[in-house]
């Protein structure tokens, strides 16, 4: 049967109007498969009223609201969704099962600009009733899933970010506070365990500015730490001071670097090196504190 009919043969009292011309395309495509099934039902719509009862509670309480379902009319302009299960639990189209009836419910009620809290409402409302679902799982809308879907990308997202400034901030915290590490020095293995800073001296007259390619080892030697192995970072700017049997003083501080280290990794000449005085008897200049 044509859901464009008004009413079918043999059906007493007023025939059923049209579709109101407000209903939304989604609230016809579940509408149309009701109208067809009344029409093949023979049953008037105050008989479907009778029938929709529930524990002997007529949830369809009158022949005009039934009308007014089938036509997609009413005061509240889309109706609730006990309402339409009533009338899906009398008619019974064959073409339109309770689960694609669900979904296009909750489809239309939101294109006619129902709120989520709304439709959960009415949802809700009919739990344990028939044709209720009896899974007790919350029900998710398709606005909603686009959401959540959102939702759990901005969580993975998030959670991708933190772990990458942890490791970039690790990683950092192992340069500056120095994960033990070690430099092949010939046969031997020279543990390094800080980067210094050094900053130039004050007076740079008498000292000779050399850049490091790599990192190199120096060693501190002072009062309270006697012999300390740490490091110069790769690209570093060093003023040496003087010279001793085998190392050099950086200006300002109580470092030596080693002669071999300089040779190889550095922007000094042999001979700029072996210009400086020795230690202990270069004329005293100006320089920034010890520094580590």
């Amino acid at each position: 049967m044509s859901a464009t009919m008004d009413a079918a043969p043999g059906k007493p009292g007023p025939a059923l109007g049209p579709i109101v011309e407000t209903a939304g395309l989604v609230h016809r495509m579940w509408l149309i498969p009701m109208r067809d099934a009344y029409f093949a039902s023979k049953l008037t719509t105050e008989e479907i009223s009778e029938k929709s009862r529930c524990n002997g509670v007529k949830r369809l309480t009158s022949k005009g609201k039934v009308s007014e379902l089938l036509r997609g009319a009413g005061a509240e302009g889309y109706p609730r969704w006990y309402r339409v299960l009533a009338l899906h639990d009398v008619l019974s189209p064959s073409d339109l099962p309770l689960d694609r009836l669900k979904n296009l419910w909750i489809r239309g009620a939101e294109e006619a600009g129902r709120k989520a809290s709304w439709i959960e409402g009415c949802l809700n409302d009919v739990k344990g009733q028939a044709g209720a679902t009896s899974t007790g799982q919350p029900v998710i809308f398709p606005a909603r899933r686009v959401l959540r879907a959102r939702t759990v990308v901005l969580v993975v997202l998030s959670l991708v970010f933190t772990m990458t400034v942890g490791l970039v901030a690790y990683s950092e915290y192992l340069n500056l506070n120095n994960d033990i590490r070690s430099i092949d020095e010939g046969q031997n293995l020279v543990e390094v365990r800080a980067y210094i800073r050094v900053r130039p001296p004050t007076d740079t007259r008498n000292t000779l500015r050399v850049q490091l390619s790599r990192d190199v080892p120096v060693d501190l030697f002072s009062n309270t730490a006697v012999g300390r192995r740490e490091s110069a970072r790769a690209h570093d700017v060093l003023f040496l001071a003087c010279r001793g049997r085998d190392d050099f003083l950086i200006a300002g501080t109580s470092y030596r670097v080693k002669e071999h280290w300089l040779k190889e990794f550095s922007t000094a000449l042999p001979e700029d090196l072996n210009a400086l005085p020795l230690c202990g008897t270069q004329e005293p200049s100006a320089s920034t504190a010890p520094q580590g």
